[in-house]
């Protein structure tokens, strides 16, 4: 497969780029910062800023499948316009490009209309809206953006990340996090299988222990 990853040097996306690379398909990646882009020489690297809709032309023409692990790098309001703005621009070059599969990451705390929800569940969610509170919103706004679209979506909500490899060993669930956390390879894990699986399309699994 061709893939396009966004966010690739970050703790998610760099487990991705190696993990697609060591499943023999073809990498973009779409960087700032071309430098931080890990295995550099065996991935196209595509420089530009999310609001430059040229350079995100570029990087997802011709691909299979958009991946996704954008996240909020501060716990500001400026983040929810960023996000927001930046997933309708790719999501629309997706379909400029005729490219139909997205893949992704958003976080447990985002609720959907068929989440089963206990009170624990509420409460923490209530505690994780205080301490991030722009950072949930500007998960909630890429959500909007996303599930509008007529794409073949996926949006995998991880509870909360740790560093770690993928071990290929976890629980999927539709509507509530099997456990507290995952590792970060293991949110990229789930995230490359449903670049090809369609199991998960146009949901938002929960990836867990």
């Amino acid at each position: 497969m061709k893939i396009t990853i966004f966010g690739g040097t970050g703790g998610v996306g760099r487990h991705l780029v190696g993990l697609a690379l060591d499943a023999g398909h073809e990498v973009t990646a779409f960087a700032r910062s071309p430098d931080k882009v890990p295995r550099r020489d065996e991935v196209r690297v595509v420089e530009g800023q999310l609001d430059d809709a040229d350079a995100l032309g570029r990087a997802i023409a011709g691909a299979d499948a958009v991946l996704s692990a954008l996240g909020a790098r501060e716990n500001a309001p400026e983040q929810v316009e960023l996000f927001g703005a930046a997933l309708e621009r790719i999501t629309q070059a997706m379909s400029s490009h005729g490219v139909r599969r997205l893949v992704s990451i958003s976080g447990a705390g985002v609720i959907t209309p068929d989440d089963h929800v206990t009170i624990g569940r509420r409460v923490i969610g209530l505690i994780i809206s205080l301490v991030s509170k722009h950072v949930m919103e500007a998960k909630r706004r890429e959500y909007e953006v996303i599930t509008g679209t007529d794409l073949d979506w996926v949006i995998v909500r991880p509870p909360r990340i740790l560093e770690g490899p993928a071990t290929g060993t976890y629980r999927v669930l539709p509507d509530r996090p099997p456990s507290s956390s995952i590792s970060q390879g293991d949110v990229a894990h789930l995230m490359l299988a449903c670049a090809s699986g369609d199991q998960w399309v146009r949901q938002a699994p929960i990836p867990g222990y």
